[in-house]
């Protein structure tokens, strides 16, 4: 996860743990953190290419990541305005805003779960030592 800040004792970092959470649908890969990202850009800027700009990435790659995730999840994230005398935009689908609300919910959780599993495991374990089970 971006921006979760390291745990510091005595001013040296300590050991964290980190993961990775994504979607896959019949084994395919469906939803991840750049898909995310891509789409809590959409509803701050009101388009995908002002999304895909913030996030350094390019339209047409934006473009494919999008279509890849609607096909693997069989409807749309986003709705698209096309454009005209007032300009075009996007703005999130009922769905895409409940894939984006689960995805983010999943992965704060895991982070939680992870971090509390680890801090178990390492409970007692002397500096610059890492305990991984309770036989140590």
């Amino acid at each position: 996860m971006r921006g979760r800040p390291e745990a510091k004792r005595d001013g040296a970092p300590v050991l964290a743990v980190r993961s990775k959470v994504w979607f896959v649908r019949d084994g395919e890969h469906a939803f991840g953190p750049g898909l995310a990202r891509l789409l809590q850009g959409v509803e701050r800027h009101g388009s995908l290419r002002a999304a895909a700009r913030a996030e350094r990435m390019s339209y047409r790659h934006a473009w494919a990541e999008l279509r890849h995730a609607e096909r693997a999840l069989g409807t749309p994230l986003i709705l698209r305005r096309a454009g005209g005398v007032g300009g075009g935009g996007s703005t999130l689908s009922d769905d895409g805003r409940r894939m984006l609300e689960l995805f983010d919910r999943v992965s704060k959780e895991t982070a939680e779960h992870a971090d509390a599993c680890f801090a178990c495991m390492v409970k007692g374990a002397p500096d610059g030592a890492v305990r991984t089970d309770d036989s140590a």
